[in-house]
């Protein structure tokens, strides 16, 4: 398995959930799980609001990468999506090809609702209260 395909799958599970809402730890767990998975050794993933940090032992060879997300949304369905990505991947249900495909995928797509429907959706619930 190739560490450079483990290493972009883990980072780009990590970032969408990142970028998209989730927690620092289930982007840290998931980049982990996906990795160990995977056949890494001496996995250790770290993640803050604008970035995550990925290094594992891959055939004696350590391998370390940082990505930044400095831009941030809530779209809770693609962390859904992510999570059942990363638990098939983990399940022996898909291999990492598709897993990565698959995640290609989600973050390519776009938010269900638009921008204007959000924003006023936001200000009927404010209301309401």
């Amino acid at each position: 398995m190739s560490s450079d395909l483990v290493m972009d799958t883990c980072l780009l599970a990590g970032s969408i959930i990142l970028k998209n809402g989730g927690e620092t730890y289930r982007t840290e767990e998931t980049m982990a799980l996906i990795a160990k998975a995977a056949g890494m050794d001496d996995v250790n993933s770290s993640a803050t609001p604008t970035s995550i940090i990925l290094s594992f032992r891959c055939s004696g060879l350590d391998h370390t990468r940082m990505v930044r997300t400095p831009k941030r949304t809530t779209n809770l369905n693609k962390i859904t999506l992510v999570n059942d990505v990363s638990r098939q991947f983990v399940g022996g249900k898909i291999n990492l090809e598709q897993a990565y495909r698959t995640l290609r995928e989600i973050d390519q797509k776009k938010q269900i609702y638009p921008k204007w429907l959000q924003h006023l959706a936001a200000a009927t619930a404010s209301g309401s209260l």
